[in-house]
């Protein structure tokens, strides 16, 4: 995400702002044979009064985030059929190969599942290269050139997901630099006609040279930052305790943790959160006076996607090689791990979607375990299930 480097001219909140705007107006028509001399007239009041509309009803970055929120999701969803496509094709150099092999290890399909989008990309594209390559080999396993048609399809589905994605993270930078030099210029003209305000007045009206005042001269005094900042899953609500000085809060929201965006502004000690992201979620707030913001308190997370279960009733057929659970809801993938009972190193697996896997063994005394996964979030081992291979059939 590009860093936005405008940065507000104000120390108020854009809706301060055209309120502030707004009154000034009234003001300026009030005294408008006063302050003609410095060419004040009804068409500039007009023109300012215009342009704080203007500032007002530019669309707020809640719309931009949603679609940037809309092209995350599709992003996602393309990027996990791609990763089980890539399950699959792994599936079949198992099968033709062994795990073993320099074939299978060659693919590196096991790290697809926690690498970035980027990487995600070349990865799939290095597949599909080394798939092509072994596809007389492996039409035993069924893999044919129409899979592999398919499967080129949706790398680039998942490569016009990500150009999206970028666009649509640019456009809302775009959008929030332009409203900040929107606010810029709007505040530049206050301060100006303010200014003229105090002049006309400062020695002969003191109530109306008060009425330009943009920020008081008495100090606001220092903020600190919020402490007990909680959210509470149950009525889904943030609240934190009053912090001396402050006028009004501002709480930030986060997908990961690192690029922030404004959620919230009042003047409250509580905010009701109507979101529903079902995701991992980083959230912080800060207090707020003409002097500016404090500092934020501490980053609280919350976890909106229901926790993961172990799957239920793990086993093992011995006829036909395939292990067997239960579905865990919100999985989006589970994952398999095996070793010899004699070892201590457990090897891992993708499993793909389907609750049941295919994993055939040297003869041997075997221990196995699977797990769901959601995005990062691994959920707890089942059963570790012992099973026998070749012995005693």
């Amino acid at each position: 995400m590009a860093s936005v480097e405008f940065k507000r001219d104000y120390r108020m909140l854009d809706a301060e702002l055209c309120m502030f705007a707004s009154d000034l107006c009234v003001r300026l028509s009030r005294d408008l044979d006063d302050v003609s001399v410095f060419g004040i007239n009804d068409s500039l009041i007009n023109d300012l009064r215009n342009l704080g509309d203007e500032f007002e009803t530019f669309p707020s970055d809640d719309a931009y985030l949603g679609d940037m929120m809309l092209a995350t999701q599709t992003k996602n969803q393309i990027a996990e059929q791609l990763r089980e496509t890539i399950r699959n094709m792994a599936l079949r150099v198992q099968l033709k190969w062994g795990t073993s092999s320099p074939q299978y290890k060659s693919l590196g399909a096991l790290s697809v599942s926690k690498v970035s989008d980027d990487v995600l990309l070349g990865s799939a594209n290095k597949i599909l290269g080394r798939m092509t390559g072994y596809l007389s080999e492996l039409s035993s396993t069924g893999l044919t050139q129409s899979d592999l048609d398919n499967y080129a399809d949706q790398i680039s589905s998942f490569e016009s997901a990500l150009n999206d994605y970028a666009s649509a993270i640019e456009l809302r930078d775009s959008k929030t630099r332009e409203r900040i030099m929107k606010g810029n210029e709007l505040y530049k003209y206050v301060v100006n006609y303010c200014e003229i305000g105090k002049r006309v007045y400062e020695k002969t009206n003191y109530a109306k040279y008060n009425d330009y005042i943009i920020y008081t001269n008495v100090s606001p005094g220092s903020l600190t930052a919020p402490q007990n900042f909680m959210f509470n899953p149950l009525s889904y609500e943030f609240t934190w305790n009053a912090v001396n000085n402050a006028t009004s809060y501002e709480l930030q929201s986060s997908s990961d943790g690192i690029n922030y965006t404004e959620y919230w502004a009042d003047s409250g000690t509580s905010c009701s959160y109507e979101e529903s992201p079902n995701i991992k979620m980083y959230y912080k707030i800060r207090a707020r006076n003409s002097n500016g913001f404090g500092p934020f308190s501490m980053v609280i997370q919350y976890n909106f996607a229901p926790p993961l279960i172990p799957p239920d009733n793990f086993r093992y057929n011995s006829d036909t090689f395939y292990f067997l659970w239960n579905e865990v809801p919100n999985a989006e993938y589970y994952e398999f791990q095996f070793r010899l009972l004699s070892d201590s190193n457990w090897n891992s697996l993708s499993a793909g979607t389907n609750t049941n896997f295919y994993h055939a063994d040297p003869p041997g005394e075997y221990l196995a375990r699977v797990r769901a996964v959601n995005g990062n979030n691994y959920g707890p081992w089942s059963i570790t299930l012992e099973y026998s291979v070749g012995i005693n059939n």
